[in-house]
């Protein structure tokens, strides 16, 4: 449900309040949770807030075309770095789908603009269009800052990736079965727990178990695409969800719903 400039917003409460308005954007509601958009007119900025909106937050940073809540328990989640990531690789207004025709390209990876060193976080990606694994090969994993973005995930030390188009995993250029294969509309939920220093993924809503231990530092959630560049190729295309809208399925036990600041 999307609410308009003039529509009174509940606070905390459950209460109207009429001087609860946004200005240069909307709210979603979705469920249990609120999400607050940037309207097509907003420049970039600060947003103004009158009041106190559900959920008690009282600023957005616009960023691009992607609306930040400054109050980062109710917002701020991860988005892609369009700063971090390979030039083949494309993204939507909210940096959050990500496309790449391939033809030619090896290697491409992206990074979220967020980094976990502590923590357990929780996010989705959605396979809309991961091809038949002959001349591509998806792959949704984490890394530190120093592994290129014109490199495979998981080729060195730095970087744990899951081949969805397989039932592989692959780190330190060391390549080991586990789970199986992810199809069009598949659900990768990924969850990192960096408290422990662990990944596991989740195939819709199931648990692959553990993929990697011995995670440490700062560590960014990537997807990345490995092509042989004589191959016929397809575009791809995934969607994450961070957090910002409700997931496909359950959140698992002690972690945080998305990834934010």
């Amino acid at each position: 449900m999307k609410l308009n400039l003039a529509t009174d917003i509940k606070t905390r409460t459950g209460a109207p309040d009429k001087d609860a308005r946004l200005k240069n954007a909307y709210v979603e509601v979705r469920g249990d949770q609120s999400v607050v958009r940037k309207r097509p007119i907003a420049k970039a900025g600060i947003v103004t807030v009158v009041g106190v909106a559900q959920g008690g937050i009282d600023g957005f940073v616009v960023n691009g075309d992607v609306l930040i809540p400054i109050d980062a328990n109710l917002g701020g989640y991860a988005i892609w770095n369009e700063d971090d990531k390979s030039s083949v690789i494309y993204l939507d207004a909210e940096k959050l789908q990500t496309t790449t025709t391939i033809g030619g390209i090896g290697n491409a990876l992206i990074r979220s603009s967020i980094g976990k060193s502590s923590g357990k976080w929780y996010y989705e990606v959605t396979m809309n269009e991961i091809g038949d694994g002959e001349d591509i090969v998806v792959f949704v994993g984490v890394a530190t800052s120093a592994v290129s973005v014109d490199s495979i995930l998981g080729a060195d030390a730095n970087g744990w990736n899951r081949e969805v188009n397989f039932g592989f995993k692959l780190h330190n250029n060391v390549a080991a079965a586990y789970g199986s294969a992810f199809a069009n509309g598949n659900v990768a939920g990924v969850a990192l727990n960096m408290d422990d220093g662990e990944i596991t993924i989740y195939k819709n809503g199931v648990s692959e178990g553990v993929m990697y231990t011995g995670l440490s530092g700062e560590i960014f959630p990537c997807i990345g695409f490995s092509a042989s560049p004589s191959g016929t190729h397809v575009a791809c295309d995934l969607t994450t969800n961070f957090g910002a809208s409700a997931f496909a399925y359950s959140v698992p036990s002690g972690y945080n719903s998305g990834l934010y600041e």
